[in-house]
């Protein structure tokens, strides 16, 4: 009767010690030396945690990995610590890619709409700032527009995110009599021969933002933010899918003028 009494006890002990099957992991490291440019709270921490205050924008110092197949939670504390109200706060993800590299919204996002791609019909080199193109009856002039170059103008869209790209700003999109032509702001500032495909992208959000966080005052004590992320977008960008080429993300917290304390930042797979 000992001997079974101990079992029973051993097993009650190894089921406590045990995490449950489905139970998530926070993917992030919730110390100082995780949250550069952040200092230690006094406030009283909420969950029962340490707090980080800001007045700069921050990020965890230690890259992420992520599975673009997975469904992700992101979700914080945040409490407006200064004397001012906060309009916004920005509780983001940076998309890197396997070298944890940061990806860029211009290298994928399509402008001004998906499947606008065509090819050069005469070279372009490092000084040119007019381009001659085929058909740009789908491009647009943008002061945040470029030219992506070597693209893959199938479904599958293989160069994104893609780097080869000409300088931000596009005067002007005309058509001529057997081509259009795109006059750059800048040099284009690459060499490429005739027949090289190409895209119009353009530049929009630095960050991923899955939660919305705005209008905090400094009598609102501590609130919780949630969003989800998980799935990949293709050639917009969006906030509730991971960038093409994401591999790793680095999460981070800014609120603009003011002072913001922050604390239990989790990223958590979704099972």
């Amino acid at each position: 009767m000992r001997e079974k009494g101990l079992l029973m006890l051993l097993t009650a002990g190894w089921m406590l010690l045990t995490p449950l099957v489905g139970s998530s992991q926070n993917l992030v490291n919730n110390d100082l030396e995780s949250w550069k440019g952040a200092t230690k709270s006094n406030a009283s921490p909420q969950p029962g945690m340490e707090s980080f205050e800001i007045s700069t924008p921050t990020f965890n110092t230690i890259p992420i990995p992520v599975d673009k197949a997975k469904n992700y939670a992101l979700s914080g504390w945040f409490k407006n610590s200064g004397d001012i109200h906060l309009k916004h706060v920005y509780f983001s993800l940076m998309p890197l890619d396997a070298d944890k590299k940061q990806i860029n919204a211009h290298e994928f996002n399509a402008y001004p709409m998906p499947g606008n791609e065509t090819f050069l019909t005469a070279p372009c080199i490092v000084g040119d700032t007019v381009l001659k193109i085929k058909d740009g009856s789908k491009w647009k002039e943008y002061q945040h527009g470029c030219i992506a170059f070597d693209v893959d103008a199938s479904d599958e869209n293989k160069d994104l995110p893609n780097s080869k790209l000409s300088s931000i700003g596009i005067k002007s999109v005309e058509k001529k009599d057997d081509y259009w032509s795109v006059t750059l702001k800048s040099k284009c500032g690459k060499n490429f021969p005739a027949g090289t495909k190409v895209r119009e992208h353009a530049a929009s959000s630095s960050y991923i933002y899955p939660v919305t966080i705005k209008d905090l005052n400094q009598d609102d004590g501590w609130k919780k933010f949630e969003g989800k992320i998980g799935g990949m977008t293709k050639t917009i960008v969006t906030n509730d899918r991971f960038w093409p080429g994401t591999k790793f993300v680095r999460v981070g917290v800014h609120c603009g003028p003011g002072k913001l304390v922050f604390s239990d930042i989790k990223l958590e797979e979704i099972k």
